[in-house]
C-alpha cells in the first residue's frame, strides 16, 4: 500500500512539472540562418512569439546557447548563478549558455508578457574584424551582459512585426521573418555597445577582455566535468604554468580552487532556487563524493547544504 501511496505521489509530482514546461510542437519552431558584419549565427523562435506568466517555465534552467527575452509587459525577477535582478518592460534579458536561471513572478497578482529566441553561434567564424560587429566582439559583449535597456521602443515594434507575420502566413512569411530577425539582432548588438564610446575603444577592452571571458566561459561551461588546467591551457594557448599565474592575477586563486569556486555558486543556486534533493545537486556540480561535498560546502559557506537551503528559506 504503502509503495502505491509512493509511486502516485511521484507521478503526481512528474505531471505538475510537466504541465509547468508547457512543451510547445516542434512545428510551431523556426530557425533562421542569418548574418549581421561578419557574424554568422541561427536565431530559433517559436511561432507564438508572446508568452504570459501562465504559460512560462518558473522552473530553474539551462540551455546549450543563448537565450534572449524581451519584457514586453510587466515586471519579474530574474535570478542566474551570477546575477539577480527586477526585469520590466522594454528590458532585454540575456541568459548565457548552461547557466541556470529562473523566472519569479514580482507578486502572486502580476502580470507580464515575454518574447522569447534562442541565439547560437556558427562554430567556424571568420576571423576578419568588421567593426563594430565581429564575431569575437559580439561574443564578448554578450558574455559580458545580463541585461540592457530599449527606451526606442523599436525592439518591440519588431517583435510584434514579426508576430504579424507569422499569424498572417502569406507566401514569403519566411523571408520577410527572416529580415525582421536580422533587423532586430542589429538593434539588439547597437543596444549591447557602451555608449559614448570610440570603437577602438570598445575593441581595446574587447581584447584586454577577452581572456577573462575565455575563463569564465571554460568553468560555466565545464563545472560539471572532470576537466584538468591542461584543457583549460588548450583555450588559452599557453602552458599550465602560465595558467595558474593568469588564475592567481586575475582570481587571486588557482585552477583547482576557480573551479571548487564555480561548482559551489552552482549549488548554492540550486539549493535555493530548485527542490533537487542535495545528493542530486553533488552530482550534478561534479562533486565524486557526497561526504566531500559536504565537507567542501561546510568549509567554504559555513553551513552544510542542508542548512544553507533552509536559511535561504526561512529568508
Amino acid at each position: 500500500m504503502r509503495e502505491r501511496q509512493f509511486f502516485c505521489a511521484l507521478l503526481g509530482i512528474f505531471i505538475w512539472r510537466w504541465s509547468q514546461m508547457k512543451p510547445q510542437p516542434l512545428k510551431n519552431v523556426q530557425s533562421f540562418r542569418v548574418h549581421v558584419g561578419s557574424v554568422s549565427f541561427t536565431v530559433t523562435v517559436n511561432n507564438k512569439l508572446y508568452a504570459t506568466e501562465k504559460e512560462f517555465y518558473f522552473l530553474p534552467h539551462n540551455h546549450s546557447v543563448y537565450e534572449i527575452q524581451y519584457i514586453s509587459e510587466g515586471a519579474c525577477r530574474i535570478n542566474t548563478q551570477r546575477n539577480s535582478y527586477t526585469a520590466q518592460k522594454g528590458d532585454i534579458c540575456i541568459a548565457h549558455p548552461y547557466e541556470y536561471h529562473t523566472f519569479i513572478k514580482s507578486n502572486d497578482d502580476s502580470h507580464m508578457t515575454v518574447c522569447s529566441m534562442y541565439l547560437s553561434f556558427d562554430k567556424e567564424q571568420s576571423e576578419i574584424q568588421d567593426s563594430p560587429f565581429s564575431a569575437r566582439t559580439i561574443s564578448a559583449l554578450l558574455a559580458s551582459n545580463y541585461h540592457i535597456h530599449d527606451s526606442s521602443g523599436k525592439v518591440g515594434e519588431l517583435f510584434l512585426m514579426m508576430q504579424n507575420e507569422f499569424n498572417e502566413g502569406k507566401p514569403g512569411c519566411t523571408d520577410a521573418v527572416r529580415g525582421l530577425v536580422t533587423t532586430l539582432m542589429t538593434k539588439i548588438f547597437q543596444l549591447l555597445l557602451p555608449e559614448n564610446s570610440s570603437m577602438s575603444k570598445t575593441m581595446d577592452y574587447m581584447n584586454e577582455s577577452a581572456r577573462m571571458i575565455t575563463i569564465e566561459r571554460f568553468f560555466l561551461f565545464n563545472y560539471h566535468r572532470d576537466v584538468t588546467i591542461y584543457d583549460l591551457a588548450g583555450e588559452l594557448y599557453v602552458c599550465s604554468r602560465r595558467v595558474n599565474q593568469i588564475l592567481k592575477e586575475m582570481y587571486d586563486c588557482s585552477f583547482t580552487k576557480k573551479l571548487m569556486i564555480t561548482r559551489l555558486e552552482v549549488a548554492k543556486f540550486l539549493l535555493e532556487h530548485s527542490d533537487y534533493t542535495v545528493s542530486d545537486i553533488c552530482t550534478m556540480c561534479g562533486f565524486n563524493a557526497k561526504n566531500h561535498f559536504h565537507s567542501t560546502f561546510r568549509k567554504e559557506i559555513g553551513r552544510t547544504p542542508q542548512e544553507y537551503r533552509i536559511e535561504c528559506f526561512n529568508n
